[in-house]
């Protein structure tokens, strides 16, 4: 399952990075946002990710580079959920799966997933 995750977020890298223009706002106090594009969430093992399209994503992209993607959204049936209590998923503890903001690769990411099966998901470039 690791590897179907770590193969399916290498493609949607690389359908960004040949289908996506760079995203820059366009002076220095702006910022350029995408909404309601596909996104992958763990489950609570953080280890196995499920693709998302709905409206509760977004990208935020300013000026000076920050780059921001967040994706809140319920776990498909059949996913694993935390037992004891909400599981806290990072770089780290995926075995270091990287996440795809607008403008770059990133380790700095985190998800927390509720035994309820609600994840709330960012990805952050400074």
């Amino acid at each position: 399952m690791k590897r179907n995750f770590a193969i399916v977020v290498a493609l949607v890298v690389v359908a960004l990075a040949f289908c996506s223009p760079p995203a820059r706002a366009q002076n220095a106090h702006s910022a350029f946002v995408i909404r309601d594009f596909m996104c992958f969430i763990p489950d609570a093992t953080c280890t196995t990710g499920f693709p998302i399209m709905d409206n509760s994503t977004t990208a935020v992209v300013t000026n000076s580079g920050f780059s921001k993607v967040s994706c809140q959204a319920k776990l498909p049936a059949g996913a694993t959920l935390p037992t004891q209590g909400k599981v806290l998923c990072d770089f780290n503890s995926s075995g270091g799966m990287q996440c795809q903001t607008a403008t770059a690769l990133t380790n700095d990411w985190q998800a927390t997933v509720s035994p309820s099966g609600r994840v709330n998901f960012q990805c952050f470039v400074h």
